[in-house]
């Protein structure tokens, strides 16, 4: 199998990473001096459990060995005697293709009854040999599983960054301006909060001072001056006298909408909840309203929309 070499590159713009980057590249460094610290003391954990496991597979090694002298040694020997025994009847034979073959020829069959007798006591032999070794309680002794002792700390890493995956090489990082970029961006941050919360208290402000106005634009421009005009609610058509009449902005306060007199239109409370800071184009698609029914009735005020 070849081999591709790998086309991941090492970043190195870190510069160009967010906080939560930063962090997530220094909680995995503080993980890597954790790993070089317990290195030693995981080195001396894998040697204890290997030493634990070779002992025990000695110790089944010597037992298969002391149940093999015990109860099959006397059968070999016996095997041996016989085999031996058989020798003196060799000049005697033609030919033997198997100790336990049916075919034994002899030039005199003198001997021919005596050796068919050994062959024959052979054979219980093995028959017996055989039988016990099945008995064997150890005869399958597994290899030890050894844990293998792993060959340093890897201080190469991937991550991915905007999606795409990059090496950084912890051993060459700078810490100190690592340290400075984490810090720097926090006060970013901080600064981008503080900026966003100003604003918000300045729109908050505005809306307050829309809202101050569209109360007083109420007394300029009272429900019956509406009425005169059109007395239905421009959205849904309903009686407005019927339905506790609300001024409100056709472009919300939310979005910048001002209390001017083309801003505010009298409708019914019922359509007033439902379009809360939603725009007309938002409010007309979410309620599947006809917009150009609503604008046709916006028209007959003078609103713009």
């Amino acid at each position: 199998m070849v081999s591709r070499k790998s086309n991941i590159k090492f970043f190195k713009k870190f510069e160009a990473l967010t906080l939560e980057e930063l962090i997530k590249l220094r909680s995995a460094h503080e993980k890597l001096l954790q790993n070089e610290n317990d290195f030693p003391q995981t080195i001396k954990s894998i040697e204890k459990i290997n030493f634990h496991k070779e002992k025990e597979y000695n110790e089944q090694r010597e037992l298969s060995n002391k149940w093999h002298i015990e109860n099959l040694s006397p059968l070999i020997n016996e095997k041996y005697k016989l085999n031996s025994a058989l020798k003196q009847f060799r000049l005697g034979l033609i030919s033997i293709n198997n100790i336990f073959g049916k075919s034994i020829f002899y030039e005199n069959n003198y001997y021919k009854q005596d050796a068919e007798k050994i062959i024959k006591n052979l054979k219980s032999i093995e028959l017996l040999l055989n039988s016990k070794y099945e008995q064997n309680p150890y005869k399958h002794i597994p290899i030890p599983n050894y844990i293998p002792y792993p060959i340093g700390i890897n201080k190469i890493k991937t991550f991915r960054f905007k999606g795409v995956s990059c090496k950084v090489n912890f051993e060459e990082l700078d810490l100190l301006l690592w340290s400075k970029l984490i810090i720097s961006k926090k006060e970013e941050l901080k600064h981008k909060e503080k900026k966003l919360l100003t604003l918000k208290a300045k729109v908050a402000s505005n809306n307050i001072e829309t809202r101050k106005i569209a109360s007083t634009y109420k007394r300029k421009y009272p429900l019956y001056v509406q009425l005169e005009i059109l007395d239905r609610c421009p959205y849904c058509s309903s009686k407005l006298e019927d339905y506790k009449p609300v001024l409100e902005h056709i472009f919300p306060v939310s979005m910048g909408g001002k209390s001017t007199e083309s801003n505010l239109v009298w409708i019914c409370n019922t359509c007033n909840m439902k379009k809360s800071s939603l725009t007309l184009s938002q409010f007309t698609k979410k309620y599947k309203i006809s917009r150009k029914r609503i604008e046709n009735k916006l028209d007959l005020l003078n609103k713009i929309y």
